[in-house]
């Protein structure tokens, strides 16, 4: 097959596939079907994009793949955050006494599915899904030795610690997009991607891996966009909805993050917390939003955000405004039902962990 036509299949699949799944969740079939059928299509799916952006870079397999790619990207895990609904489970749950909620959350004990008796933190899992994808950066915001702790027990000995300082009058840290700021002057000339995820999501290294291929191969293909992907899922009630065009383009984001209250609970796609950019388009992005956030626009909140903060989920959105994000549809869903966002996930997340990682 000639570059040029596997250039095609690869921008076309993406948002096909796409469109196709939107208007299944609109109402042209079950939802129940719509399920059932797509566990098995995504993950072929899945393989059919991630070979077909493989064939665009001319490399033959995932380890020429991270070989090749690993040297310009950086992992950045933000594991700073503990969460008001997160402490407000906890205690509500009568479990204050096991769990210490002035901590990080991501410090939480929970199963090691790979080792059965065995306790990890949960933060380890996420640090386990883009190991040797890029060279890692931790962002953390207290607790520095605890951390520290979590990327060793992940076989992260390499990494570097970006600290979240809290400013002046703030309870704790502030939002991911202010994470970012501090970790942009930390990355070295050579990255050129950057992989991002969160402590307590309950992320796929399959999806990770074949978003990463995506944007270097869309990359190869344009030289300038996207500059950035964002995988998506379907859900019976998304979280976090993503609006499509009749191309498949991202129009709109319907979740509280944006718009300051929540979407409509109906099927359709929605993000799973991880997203991956092109780190030059990421300075410009995160000043864009840090501009109202000095003194002199003191009384200014970015829709959807606590006073001070911006979110990742605002970069997206700047980006997809500027049709500079793709959304491909290769997340299983329960990286998203999984995520630990309060105490009585953690059974789910646990699940979720077993079923991506392949434990019976």
């Amino acid at each position: 097959m000639s570059a040029a036509a596997t250039a095609i299949i690869l921008k076309n699949c993406i948002r096909t596939n796409l469109t196709r799944l939107d208007s299944m969740a609109n109402g042209t079939r079950a939802l129940e079907d719509v399920a059932l059928n797509n566990r098995t299509f995504l993950k072929d799916f899945r393989r059919l994009v991630t070979r077909t952006a493989f064939d665009v870079l001319d490399i033959k397999d995932e380890a020429e793949f991270i070989s090749r790619y690993s040297p310009v990207t950086a992992t950045a895990t933000f594991l700073a955050g503990v969460g008001s609904r997160w402490v407000d489970s906890v205690n509500i749950a009568g479990a204050a006494d096991v769990i210490d909620t002035s901590l990080p959350r991501c410090t939480a004990l929970v199963d090691d599915v790979l080792d059965p008796g065995s306790k990890i933190p949960i933060g380890t899992y996420n640090l386990r899904a883009v190991k040797g994808l890029g060279s890692p950066y931790i962002i953390w915001g207290s607790h520095r030795d605890l951390i520290e702790q979590i990327a060793a027990a992940a076989g992260m000995e390499n990494a570097s610690f970006v600290r979240q300082a809290v400013p002046e009058g703030a309870k704790g840290p502030l939002g991911h997009g202010d994470a970012m700021a501090s970790l942009l002057p930390e990355l070295p000339s050579s990255v050129k991607f950057v992989v991002c995820n969160f402590g307590g999501g309950a992320h796929s290294r399959e999806t990770i891996l074949s978003s990463l291929a995506i944007l270097a191969a869309l990359q190869h293909l344009d030289g300038s966009r996207p500059s950035g992907v964002l995988p998506v899922g379907l859900f019976e009630a998304p979280k976090y909805l993503v609006v499509l065009d009749a191309k498949g383009a991202p129009v709109e984001f319907r979740h509280n993050r944006l718009k300051g209250s929540d979407g409509p609970l109906s099927p359709g796609l929605s993000n799973i917390g991880v997203r991956l950019y092109l780190k030059d388009a990421l300075p410009g992005a995160v000043d864009h939003f840090r501009q109202f956030l000095n003194p002199e626009h003191s009384e200014y909140i970015i829709p959807g955000n606590s006073e001070r903060t911006f979110a990742l989920d605002n970069i997206d959105e700047l980006l997809s405004n500027r049709k500079e994000l793709e959304t491909p549809c290769i997340a299983n869903p329960i990286e998203e039902n999984g995520t630990v966002k309060e105490y009585q996930n953690i059974g789910y997340f646990i699940e979720a962990q077993k079923l991506l990682l392949g434990v019976k």
